[in-house]
């Protein structure tokens, strides 16, 4: 059973929505495309976008491997849907922070993918 506390829903993921915006700043994406060619070579091309998103809590990892160690982390990501309620970021969309590479990893929609007050993404950093 669910009990009530007597507070709007819709207030309080407005109340977060205003603070997502006021954090949120200009970074800019990086859409790659793969092809393959006729000697099942891949091909990449990139495409760039601008997007307002408030990134946060950056993290790295030590992780030992059979030939030494590798630096892994992950970044954290909101953004304020535009009213389109299509995902913003798509996986694998690239983004820059503090000199260090992220990959877009998963993309949701709070409450849902269907009535979307933001998005949150998490991204992974590119080795």
């Amino acid at each position: 059973m669910v009990r009530s506390t007597g507070f709007s829903r819709s207030r309080a993921l407005g109340g977060i929505t205003r603070i997502i915006g006021a954090r949120a700043t200009a970074k800019t994406f990086t859409n790659p495309t793969k092809t393959k060619g006729s000697l099942d070579q891949t091909n990449e091309t990139t495409s760039e976008y601008s997007l307002d998103v408030w990134l946060f809590d950056p993290e790295e990892n030590v992780v030992g491997v059979d030939a030494g160690e590798r630096v892994t982390g992950d970044l954290g990501g909101l953004i304020v849907d535009d009213g389109t309620n299509s995902e913003p970021v798509d996986k694998d969309d690239r983004i820059v922070h503090g000199g260090v590479e992220y990959e877009a990893d998963t993309v949701i929609g709070v409450p849902d993918d269907e009535n979307v007050n933001y998005w949150t993404v998490s991204f992974i950093r590119r080795q």
